[in-house]
């Protein structure tokens, strides 16, 4: 069996759509950030 990103986006399981879902969030809150500090300076 082959590990790779199409397969698991086929069939994801639920670990894998709740770390994807965080990291999303992160890199959401990252950009608001860069966005707000780009605005200050």
């Amino acid at each position: 069996m082959l590990l790779c990103p199409s397969s698991r986006f086929f069939s994801p399981s639920i670990q894998d759509f709740l770390s994807l879902s965080i990291i999303s969030c992160l890199c959401l809150l990252f950009l608001e950030e860069n966005i707000l500090l780009a605005r200050l300076l």
